[in-house]
């Protein structure tokens, strides 16, 4: 009797998973799903570690104001160097965007270097939000190495800079130990000198700029 059911089991098992036809492979595909989902649930979570980091990112760049009226927005590329110190983080990293014009067949580039100082939430061990403070320098200047009046009159490098401050709100989405996805948005008032009226846009000199990017922290002390 016991022979009977034990042959009985082993049927109806390999009956269920046999891959004839299309009910089989049905069953199979759930059953790995089934699998594959009872494995990512009881699998353990991971934190990426708080060390020294790198930030890499792709995002957009628009602005408002003054400086909005004549700049289009366009994508933007950001590197940083993040240290935990305590209870906050404190990094280092520079920003470059090309900008077209507004009715104009011109670009102009932005070079951004900042200091930022950070704080993390541990919400969870895969959901880290943050928040950064940053001072920022930014320097722009047109792409065309040198401004021509006429045909032939030389005029100089026309080069503008300043700086301001700029918040961050973002979040880790964590990987694994060593790595996270990195989301933020961030705004970022700012004013340069001189004006734009040397090359004829009026006195502006001002604006808001808007980002948001995507991007990877890589923790390569992986908690060592």
């Amino acid at each position: 009797m016991m022979r009977v059911g034990y042959t009985f089991r082993a049927r109806r098992i390999g009956g269920f998973l046999s891959p004839g036809g299309e009910m089989g492979r049905t069953r199979i595909g759930a059953a790995l799903c089934a699998a594959a989902l009872v494995t990512l649930l009881a699998a353990p979570a991971v934190r990426a570690q708080d060390g020294p980091h790198f930030r890499f990112g792709f995002g957009w760049q628009d602005m408002s104001g003054d400086m909005g009226d004549v700049m289009d927005g366009a994508v933007d590329a950001e590197f940083s160097i993040i240290h935990p110190v305590k209870q906050v983080r404190i990094g280092a990293g520079a920003n470059w965007v090309s900008f077209a014009m507004d009715d104009f067949d011109e670009s102009w580039n932005q070079i951004r270097l900042h200091l930022l100082v950070g704080y993390p939430f541990r919400v969870s061990e895969r959901f880290v939000p943050y928040i950064e403070g940053r001072w920022v320098y930014r320097r722009m200047r047109p792409e065309d190495d040198r401004f021509y009046g006429g045909e032939e009159e030389l005029l100089r490098d026309f080069v503008v800079s300043g700086s301001g401050f700029e918040g961050v709100i973002g979040t880790e989405f964590v990987l694994n130990r060593a790595s996270a996805i990195d989301f933020a948005i961030a705004a970022n008032p700012f004013s340069v000198s001189p004006d734009l009226s040397d090359e004829g846009l009026g006195e502006i000199d001002s604006g808001m700029a808007w980002r948001v990017h995507v991007g990877l922290s890589w923790f390569p002390t992986n908690g060592r």
